[in-house]
């Protein structure tokens, strides 16, 4: 990975396209914008916060849960009673597949907070991601998690677990939705880029930065 001092080639590159259309930018824009940029160049940035955000509960961390957690979930842990889900957010990164109700139970036991309590770290949990839907073409059906987890790993690197049990499933599903809807509005053109969060937030700031000198211009004026 490369060392993280000064300004990123892709810093440079963005700050000197806004000078050049006019725009006025502040030490502050310079910050976030190679901020930005550095969280695309480097991909472990990237994986940490596509892992999501954690919280704690009972002695036990909880995370978004992972392509692994999900298919867990809805092929057994659905039938192994209400601490089911926090058991998939806890152990999504592990090899989940052969719990059952008697591990669930096992793991509620030492727990040392309410169901009232757990309950809620499970929604706090969940609401971080918008849907844990796959998108999938009108035409065909819903692509499974093994689809999932080697379409991800060939577009975008990394390996196969990373994408499996590492990786929120609401990132992924994020990531998808995205580059579907950048391939339609782009007719097409942009159907194998894969813009992820850290693109999408870098042409946010940007589009904001260019936005507030328009205002101040014409405020002045």
């Amino acid at each position: 990975m490369r060392e993280q001092r000064g300004l990123s080639d892709q810093a440079i590159a963005e700050l000197a396209e806004l000078r050049r259309i006019g725009v006025n930018i502040t030490d502050s824009d310079i910050v976030l914008i190679n901020a930005l940029c550095w969280e695309i160049e480097s991909p472990s940035n990237r994986i940490e916060l596509a892992r999501g955000r954690p919280i704690q509960v009972g002695g036990a961390w909880l995370w978004p849960r992972t392509i692994a957690a999900c298919e867990w979930f809805n092929t057994i842990g659905c039938e192994c009673g209400n601490a089911a889900l926090a058991y998939a957010q806890a152990h999504g990164r592990e090899e989940i597949e052969l719990a059952g109700k008697k591990e669930v139970k096992a793991w509620r036991k030492k727990l040392t907070c309410t169901d009232g309590e757990l309950a809620a770290a499970c929604m706090y949990i969940e609401s971080q991601g918008e849907s844990d839907e796959l998108p999938k073409d009108p035409t065909e059906k819903t692509p499974t998690c093994g689809q999932i987890v080697i379409m991800m790993h060939s577009l975008h690197g990394g390996d196969v677990d990373m994408w499996e049990r590492y990786v929120s499933l609401s990132y992924v599903v994020d990531m998808l939705t995205t580059s579907a809807i950048q391939a339609q509005a782009d007719s097409g053109k942009s159907g194998n880029i894969l813009k992820d969060r850290a693109n999408l937030a870098l042409a946010y700031a940007i589009h904001e930065i260019v936005k507030r000198d328009k205002e101040m211009k014409t405020n002045v004026g």
